[in-house]
């Protein structure tokens, strides 16, 4: 954990904590959510 996939590619979610959330969520809902 700490990292979340966006269209930019792996970001920490201390480097984006504006977009993580919602990138994670849209992963997750979209079934890609590889958070380890």
């Amino acid at each position: 954990m700490g990292q979340v996939r966006t269209s930019g590619g792996w970001k920490s979610k201390r480097e984006s904590q504006g977009l993580w959330w919602p990138a994670s969520l849209a992963g997750w809902l979209a079934g890609g959510e590889d958070e380890s």
